[in-house]
């Protein structure tokens, strides 16, 4: 099938170019030269992110994005709500390219990610204001 194939062409890509990639965006320029006599709609990433990104960022462009990734979603502590976006993303970007080089899935990740990360400057600002109250002997409603 042509999933297998991509998968075979990027993997094959990666190795090509383990650390760096072959450039952000470069994976499919890469199969149109490699196969310039294949019809215009078989030109498609591989349909995995973590493929996607490893055969155009490498290894180091894969590493930097799960630590930052993993550092981001554990900072905000909440993880009713972390735990499932996580699931989420990595269940649809083990299916598809969305998140990698969509760019209204890229809209929606960041914004998902800052919304999760303002999460926990609520809960600490919820904290400090009510340390301050309750030094000063005020009673608020929590």
């Amino acid at each position: 099938s042509l999933r297998e194939d991509y998968f075979k062409f990027a993997l094959v890509e990666f190795l090509k170019n383990p650390l760096f990639g072959v450039g952000i965006g470069n994976l499919v320029l890469n199969m149109y030269f490699q196969f310039p006599s294949l019809p215009d709609w078989v030109y498609q990433p591989v349909h995995n992110a973590y493929f996607l990104l490893l055969a155009e960022g490498g290894v180091f462009a894969f590493v930097f994005f799960v630590l930052f990734l993993i550092f981001s979603l554990k900072e905000t502590g909440r993880y009713e709500i972390v735990i499932p976006f996580f699931i989420l993303v990595l269940l649809l970007s083990s299916f598809d390219h969305y998140f990698w080089d969509i760019q209204q899935a890229q809209l929606i990740f960041w914004f998902a990610l800052a919304f999760l990360k303002s999460l926990i400057n609520i809960e600490e600002f919820k904290n400090k204001a009510y340390n301050v109250y309750k030094n000063k002997n005020i009673s608020i409603k929590t």
